[in-house]
């Protein structure tokens, strides 16, 4: 399972994560075995790539890994998902389907390591044209003027007010 930065949270984290579970409850088998439960329908650098995240791939090809995951572990992919009053409720295999989907519909996730890069990219760019406003120092509206104030200035060009008691 790849990282938030890699993958960060979204549809194709849901999806992938989903299929981590089928994944573990196989004993997380080697893609050869994978490849060849599929009856070669899921090469070995398919299922290498689906389960990284690198790739959401058809659904024909995600059904046959997730099958033979299931036949790995023992598991009917035609169960309700929930039990305890769902009966009417998605299968296993309804359920990774509507992840699937949704995860094929959402647009692709942007790396946390390239969202941060763009934002810093960004920044650079309003230092360079004069926008940032951390480069230029706000007016002090606490400040006092140095004129005639002071040790030994003239006193008198301080004008604070009276406390309000």
């Amino acid at each position: 399972m790849p990282s938030e930065e890699a993958l960060p949270p979204g549809a194709q984290r849901q999806f992938l994560e989903e299929l981590h579970v089928h994944y573990r409850q196989a004993g997380r088998p080697a893609v050869r075995t994978i490849e060849e439960v599929s009856g070669q329908t899921v090469s070995r650098e398919t299922a290498r790539r689906l389960l990284v995240g690198r790739a959401l791939g058809r659904w024909k090809v995600v059904e046959a890994l997730f099958v033979a995951l299931c036949r790995i572990s023992k598991t009917d992919p035609d169960v309700p998902k929930w039990e305890g009053g769902y009966e009417d409720g998605p299968t296993y295999r309804d359920h990774l389907r509507n992840l699937w989907n949704t995860a094929i519909d959402a647009p692709a996730p942007t790396p946390l390591a390239e969202q941060l890069r763009a934002q810093e990219d960004a920044a650079k760019q309003k230092v360079l044209q004069g926008e940032d406003p951390w480069a230029q120092t706000p007016a002090d509206p606490w400040a006092t003027s140095r004129r005639g104030s002071g040790w030994g200035g003239n006193s008198a060009s301080l004008q604070d007010e009276p406390p309000p008691f």
